[in-house]
């Protein structure tokens, strides 16, 4: 099954999950692979965006070696 809501675009098998999204400034972030996460066709778009907004990752800094997006960003 494939599944897109939004920014958020989910692929799934019986046997793994692989999901993401397009950021604000449009780059990739992998939020899951792995296990099934259990959604299936009739999984609202509002249970997908409040999981993924649970799997996505929160950066208080920018550590170490890595893109720093503008302040608007």
């Amino acid at each position: 099954m494939i599944k897109i809501c939004n920014d958020i675009f989910a692929l799934q098998t019986p046997g793994s999950s692989y999901v993401f999204r397009v950021t604000e400034t449009g780059r990739l972030e992998k939020l899951h692979y792995g296990a099934p996460l259990g959604w299936n066709e009739a999984t609202s778009d509002e249970l997908i965006a409040a999981d993924c907004a649970a799997m996505t990752e929160k950066r208080e800094f920018e550590p170490g070696n890595v893109i720093a997006e503008d302040a608007q960003h």
